[in-house]
């Protein structure tokens, strides 16, 4: 459902009460969208994506803001192993927007 459309609920699980004809817009879709412009404006990336095979080193897990050029590492999941020569890592590029993950690890054998 989209944030703007009519019977949004606000707060606490209420229904916004707005006038007529103004969209509803919750305060979580808005904190998103100013948080996202500053990012593009500083050139820093949102939280690193959740991959199925590995997973952030602590040190990057209580962040949620990075700026531009941020490496983050990962390390591999239970029954993954890592894969030679493959870096273990994502970095925010200049367009706001993570490197494409590479696999790293892969699933161990039987």
């Amino acid at each position: 459902r989209h944030p703007e459309s009519e019977g949004l609920r606000g707060a606490y699980g209420r229904p916004d009460r707005r006038s007529p004809g103004r969209p509803a817009t919750s305060s979580l879709w808005v904190f998103s969208k100013v948080t996202m412009l500053f990012l593009f404006f500083i050139g820093g990336c949102g939280i690193p994506p959740r991959l199925t095979f590995a997973e952030l080193q602590n040190e990057f897990t209580t962040q949620a803001d990075f700026p531009g050029g941020t490496t983050v590492r990962y390390n591999c999941r239970s029954g993954y192993q890592k894969v030679p020569g493959v870096s273990p890592t994502l970095t925010c590029e200049r367009e706001s927007v993570w490197s494409e993950p590479r696999q790293f690890c892969r699933g161990k054998l039987p």
